[in-house]
């Protein structure tokens, strides 16, 4: 089935691009959480730009706090 979005972490792309261009205090970059997403029914019938906050199922919440920006959305 391949992965699933759940929860509200769905952003505008203005504001995915905003948090790529900040900085964290651990120094790692944004891009590890904020990624673009599509499905099938986006590369199909909507081709329009998605994404998302992902935090994967591994970081923990402490390792999640350290990326400021996606954290606060």
């Amino acid at each position: 089935m391949g992965d699933t979005k759940g929860g509200s972490f769905e952003i505008e792309e203005e504001v995915a691009r905003e948090m790529l261009r900040k900085r964290n205090p651990h120094g790692r970059p944004n891009s590890n959480v904020v990624v673009p997403w599509i499905n099938g029914s986006l590369a199909t019938r909507d081709p329009r730009p998605m994404w998302i906050i992902d935090f994967g199922n591994d970081m923990t919440e402490r390792e999640a706090e350290l990326y400021e920006s996606p954290l606060s959305t």
